[in-house]
C-alpha cells in the first residue's frame, strides 16, 4: 500500500480507530516494514515534531484519544 510518503507499507496492522465529534470515523494503522525511500511533494505530509505540537494543532484531541488507547497507564499523555 503505498500513502502520501512514497512509502510502501507493509503488514498493515489496525492499532486505534475513533468516530471524531460526529464527523468521521478515523483509523491509524502500524506498519512495521516500510519499503522505498520517502518522497512527497507535500511538505506538510511528513515531518518530525515534538509530541506538545502534535497535541496542540487541529487533530490535537484525537491523538490525546488515541495515545491513551494504546497506553492505558498513562506514560505518554
Amino acid at each position: 500500500m503505498t500513502e502520501e510518503t512514497g512509502l510502501d507499507a507493509q503488514e498493515l496492522e489496525p492499532v486505534f480507530a475513533d468516530f471524531d465529534v460526529g464527523r468521521h470515523w478515523t483509523t491509524v494503522f502500524w506498519a512495521p516494514r516500510t519499503l522505498g525511500e520517502l518522497c512527497t511533494d507535500e511538505p506538510h505530509a511528513v515531518r518530525w515534531v515534538r509530541l506538545d505540537v502534535i497535541l496542540r494543532g487541529p487533530f490535537g484531541s484525537f491523538y490525546k484519544r488515541m495515545f491513551r488507547a494504546l497506553d492505558p497507564v498513562g506514560g505518554v499523555v
